[in-house]
């Protein structure tokens, strides 16, 4: 057995990690950007999740484990007070019944050699998986759950004789809302954006943040990146849309126009995709700021303004079919992912020969 000294150095999908009795804690935001998380609870906790945290390694080990436990989260009265008045005075939506039961990003996923293989539900505890007999070195990769807050300790690595961090490559940055989090994949590996990553040779950091809308603020402290991303990826609009109304209508306007600029500010040079509100099957919703093909067709132009700034249209990514989507309506599925990713993939390829 070879005990995994510095955990940190074996990670990726951070950008911060604290230790703490010889626990340790990865975060996916600088302090600056928990900060706008702050005055609401959903927001605050979600971006405190593992979305996009991976444990990478190549050993010849035939057993990696490693103590797991969840940290629960810590409410305040404003942070309750700032998620009531998010919801306070939208317009009301359909509702949709049925949907999936099984509980999604609660999962581990491993993959070996680039190959999906058995993995524990267990989230807590002594967490095992098995890689195979001892042997050749094998790429290994154990993807954490999109929907927990979990801190790790004792990585344990069982008929070892050598391992070794996977070199770094460039990556992408992916922000945007519950859908960019994965959040109603119950495969973590099976997210959109992990696919996307993968097909261009790249690692990722992932900021989606469940219901967030574009918020300016939540970009403070991206300036502090070591390493600037080779790609940018951004998806909002569809919290925007969907929590709001006729008198909300100059404040998501107004951010978003804001938070496009200040994405450009930060990385002038960046290519930067923008993906518009992907499809949901409520849109012919009435009642809203205005139509959702006309938000998607705003953000489009508004990011037409900026030269490293290229659009995917959102409506494209999903098909009008409630079997991709895990509530029928909103969140895609695994199913959904895999369409998702495939389908953005391809209209980014299209951009790329035009």
């Amino acid at each position: 057995m070879r005990r995994m000294v510095d955990i940190a150095s074996f990670m990726s999908g951070y950008v911060r990690c604290v230790q703490k009795d010889g626990w340790y804690s990865f975060y996916r935001f600088f302090e600056e950007q928990m900060t706008s998380f702050e005055g609401n609870i959903m927001f605050d906790m979600c971006a405190k999740m593992n979305a996009g945290l991976r444990l990478r390694l190549r050993t010849d080990a035939s057993r990696i484990e490693f103590t797991a436990r969840n940290v629960a989260p810590k409410a305040t009265l404003r942070s309750l007070a700032g998620m009531a008045s998010f919801y306070r005075g939208n317009d009301p939506k359909p509702k949709f019944k049925g949907g999936s039961k099984e509980r999604y990003g609660a999962c581990f996923d491993l993959y070996v050699d680039g190959k999906q293989m058995p993995s524990p539900f267990d989230t807590k505890g002594c967490v095992s998986f098995f890689l195979g007999e001892h042997g050749p070195m094998r790429t290994v990769e154990i993807v954490f759950p999109n929907m927990l807050q979990l801190e790790i300790r004792d990585v344990l690595l069982y008929e070892c004789t050598a391992f070794e961090p996977i070199p770094e490559r460039e990556y992408a940055l992916f922000i945007g809302d519950s859908i960019t989090q994965g959040a109603n994949v119950v495969h973590p590996g099976n997210a959109w954006y992990r696919k996307a990553a993968e097909a261009w040779d790249m690692d990722f950091l992932n900021q989606g943040v469940c219901g967030l809308v574009f918020t300016p603020d939540t970009l403070s402290g991206l300036s502090r990146l070591e390493k600037k991303p080779a790609r940018i990826v951004s998806a909002f609009g569809t919290n925007d849309w969907g929590f709001s109304s006729a008198a909300k209508k100059d404040l998501r306007l107004g951010n978003m126009r804001a938070y496009l600029a200040q994405l450009h500010t930060l990385f002038p040079e960046t290519e930067t995709i923008i993906v518009t509100p992907i499809r949901r099957l409520d849109e012919y919703a009435s009642g809203t700021f205005m139509s959702m093909r006309a938000w998607r067709q705003t953000i489009s132009e508004e990011a037409a303004q900026y030269a490293n700034m290229r659009v995917v249209d959102g409506e494209a990514l999903l098909p009008a079919d409630a079997d991709y989507y895990y509530d029928t309506f909103l969140h895609p599925n695994d199913r959904g992912a895999a369409y998702l990713a495939e389908h953005f993939l391809a209209a980014c390829d299209v951009k790329e020969e035009a």
